[in-house]
């Protein structure tokens, strides 16, 4: 349901007279190894054939937002991922392995939908995109392991401000379903 209502999101909308110009959902999924956050995830990305999926592994700011680039004497803007798709879906699978440095970094993009570039050459790009986090706990432990499951977003994340830009939070514990319950098929009329 959470994957399901980041596709599902508007890009603005009108609240009491005031045009909130970001609708657009970012969602961390939280939780332990083998839950079925990437399967899941994943899943509905390719059966609704919308959105792009990274790895936290190998994604860089500049791969994420921008990077500049010398072509010949010209300095050129390459927009990243996030502004890149605009008006469509982002996630990236195994945010621990960026750093909290670069998730800071985020800021911005995350919060106005604007990315920005202000190297050798500077220019801005809306960025209006859904985004959905998936991750394991940063440092390897169960989610259960901690005493709220906020504790284990903000060592994941790092500022308190970068926690709170998240619209929404799902934290999935290994223990919280039974293995041979998800494993069960039934049919319904």
């Amino acid at each position: 349901v959470a994957v399901a209502m980041a596709f599902c999101s508007v890009k603005a909308f009108s609240l009491r007279g005031m045009r909130l110009k970001r609708g657009m959902l970012d969602i961390l999924i939280l939780g332990d190894s083998s839950t079925g956050k990437g399967s899941i995830a994943e899943g509905l990305v390719n059966y609704f054939n919308l959105g792009q999926v990274a790895s936290g592994e190998s994604s860089t700011y500049a791969g994420l937002v921008a990077a500049v680039e010398s072509i010949g004497k010209q300095w050129m803007i390459r927009w990243g991922l996030i502004p890149m798709n605009n008006g469509r879906l982002v996630l990236i699978d195994e945010m621990s392995s960026m750093s909290t440095h670069d998730i800071g970094k985020l800021t911005r993009i995350r919060s106005e939908g604007i990315a920005e570039s202000n190297k050798v050459r500077s220019d801005r790009a809306e960025a209006l995109t859904r985004m959905i986090w998936l991750s394991n706990t940063r440092s390897g432990r169960l989610l259960s392991s901690y005493p709220y499951g906020v504790t284990a977003a903000r060592e994941l994340v790092g500022a308190v401000e970068d926690v709170r830009r998240f619209d929404f939070v799902l934290f999935i514990g290994d223990e919280e379903v039974d293995t041979e319950s998800i494993n069960t098929f039934e049919e319904f009329d």
